[in-house]
């Protein structure tokens, strides 16, 4: 049963599979005092002593979750692992904590709390998936009696995701709009999500002096991410596809209207990535997501495409300046970097893409 003692509230963030490591160094960088504690794929779990709504301000974080209860040792077998489960939905000792948090995060209140359960299961265990979401549906109904549990639409929403013996019981803090953009009017085919674009952009290590360039920027999702991520000379961007130029620019209209814009800060282009219109060695960053080959550009085409970029990229780039790319293209790549004395690679991170399994190449130019 529930106990006086108090113990420290843990939260976790649920992240695109492969940004478990950078994610984790964002919650660091981002939240004095936070401390990681595991990483495991598509979750960081951390301690933070700071106020929840915190969290909020995360950008490479799908959602996040104050945890009511975890383990690496979930039972296989339904006569055990289902009680378990059931037991720790009813009489976690976080749930005063988790609540706390909550209100901390939504800062909402309603006459009546409604809420559902949302299970999520992979791996070989004796039970399935809505066995799971029964039992903590049981569970949270015996701890809050006055509560209604209903199928969509709820005020309040506890995840039981749960792979191979590996479960974590939680309270969702966010809501639709972190992993939803506000600024996301427009939308393109392969557009790129906003917290994938975020970590690039992260691994950039943004500095307020920079001249950012996405010559490849579709719907200028790394563009805004880079906006928002703090202070900077000059956003700088461009499409050889007129209709991404003006996407772009919609999705970008908080930093690149006239009104707006001083000493031309943030300009789009309609150009040619192979032949950009700027001066040699006058950026900091590229970042940018290139052609997979499928719904953009195609695998015969790449080849080029990619080595003239990439010469591109080493002419623009100022010595130590940095360099972040999204790819597919994993041997087209290995053998292009190899090839291109000037950049040389500092870190690589396996992603997934729209199903596709790709990778983050973090650059730097001699």
């Amino acid at each position: 049963m529930p106990d006086k003692k108090s113990y420290p509230l843990e939260y976790a963030a649920a992240v695109h599979p492969g940004l478990e490591k950078v994610s984790g160094q964002e919650i660091a960088a981002r939240l004095p005092g936070a401390r990681v504690l595991e990483q495991h794929r598509g979750w960081v779990v951390f301690h933070y002593p700071g106020d929840a709504s915190d969290l909020l301000e995360l950008r490479t974080t799908e959602d996040v979750f104050a945890l009511l209860y975890r383990t690496t040792d979930l039972p296989t077998n339904r006569g055990a692992g289902i009680p378990l489960l059931n037991r720790m939905a009813q009489r976690s000792r976080y749930w005063d904590q988790a609540m706390t948090a909550f209100y901390q995060a939504r800062r909402k209140t309603v006459k009546r709390v409604t809420y559902r359960v949302v299970a999520q299961m992979t791996g070989k265990l004796g039970y399935r998936r809505q066995e799971v979401r029964d039992a903590v549906l049981s569970g949270v109904a015996a701890r809050w009696n006055r509560w209604k549990p209903v199928a969509d639409d709820a005020h309040i929403e506890i995840w039981a995701p749960v792979v191979n013996q590996r479960a974590l019981l939680a309270v969702r803090l966010s809501d639709h709009r972190m992993r939803h953009r506000s600024y996301k009017q427009e939308h393109l085919p392969a557009s790129l999500r906003p917290t994938l674009a975020a970590a690039m952009v992260f691994l950039s290590r943004p500095r307020p002096g920079d001249r950012f360039c996405d010559p490849m920027c579709g719907a200028g999702t790394i563009l805004a991410e880079r906006a928002l991520a703090g202070g900077y000379r000059q956003l700088l961007g461009g499409d050889l596809d007129p209709a991404a130029v003006q996407a772009s620019l919609a999705n970008l209209a908080p930093w690149c209207r006239p009104s707006v814009a001083t000493n031309r800060d943030c300009v789009v282009h309609q150009w040619d990535a192979r032949a950009l219109a700027v001066r040699s060695g006058s950026l900091d960053v590229v970042v940018s997501n290139l052609p997979f080959g499928e719904q953009i550009g195609s695998h015969e085409e790449n080849p080029a495409l990619y080595r003239d970029f990439l010469r591109e990229v080493g002419r623009v780039l100022h010595p130590g300046g940095r360099a972040v790319l999204l790819s597919s293209e994993k041997d087209l790549m290995r053998q292009l970097l190899h090839d291109e004395p000037v950049l040389h690679m500092e870190r690589q991170i396996l992603v997934g893409v729209l199903g596709r399994a790709a990778r983050i190449y973090a650059l730097r130019r001699y």
